[in-house]
């Protein structure tokens, strides 16, 4: 299950509750199938930032995945 933290940001940019509600089910979702979108990855990696997790765009891009971005978050 991903951290509280990024769950809180994620939840500013999936806008589908049931999506938000897979990715704590099952981190290793696509972000993208749940409601993201490339104008919101940007500001999500701004927000990402705040919490401590640094990711470019293409490395979101190749993982798209709540577990990876919880993975960068222990790093």
């Amino acid at each position: 299950m991903p951290n509280n933290e990024l769950i809180n940001v994620l939840e500013r940019h999936i806008k589908d509750p049931m999506g938000l509600e897979k990715i704590v089910s099952q981190p290793e979702t696509d972000l993208f199938t749940v409601g993201l979108d490339s104008m919101s990855a940007f500001a999500l990696i701004d927000d990402l930032e705040e919490i401590g997790i640094s990711v470019e765009f293409t490395d979101l891009l190749a993982n798209p995945t709540a577990q990876y971005l919880d993975s960068q978050l222990r790093e």
